[in-house]
């Protein structure tokens, strides 16, 4: 009776933990019609640890790190034109046992795109820009 219930209850926890990550997702889209922007924005924080006991034959690492990450955009829709703009910052670091602290991820990525209709059809004329650039490298710089 007992092995029925277990092979219940992990398709359960699969649905709730999918649940879980499917609505913790959701972004805030704010509509300004005065302006005619669309603007969103999200932030975040993953922590992760790993201990491992020295009785592990497999052997591994003990370590702590964490990864950040900014997200913004702000869309402009009028009439005959377009343009879109979108900022995201991501940095992380992990510091293993006896090796100290390194950096996973650095990174800055700016993107705009501007579009302008030639007719009332979906065709735009327009251009983009984007940017990616290291994040310590831009602190250092405007530091020193």
């Amino acid at each position: 009776m007992e092995k029925i219930s277990m092979a219940y209850s992990r398709p359960i926890l699969a649905i709730i933990l999918s649940t879980f990550v499917l609505t913790s997702q959701a972004q805030v889209i704010k509509v300004d019609s005065l302006t005619h922007w669309r603007k969103a924005f999200a932030a975040g924080l993953n922590l992760n640890q790993s201990s491992f006991s020295s009785n592990w034959k497999a052997g591994g690492v003990n370590s702590f790190g964490f990864n950040a990450y900014l997200n913004y955009k702000a869309n402009y829709k009028n009439d005959k034109n377009a343009w879109d703009n979108e900022i995201d910052v991501l940095y992380g670091m992990v510091n293993n046992a006896g090796l100290g602290n390194r950096k996973t991820i650095d990174r800055i990525f700016l993107d705009t795109r501007y579009g302008r209709a030639i007719t009332n059809q979906p065709v735009f004329n327009g251009g983009l820009f984007n940017c990616l650039q290291s994040l310590i490298r831009i602190l250092l710089r405007t530091l020193i």
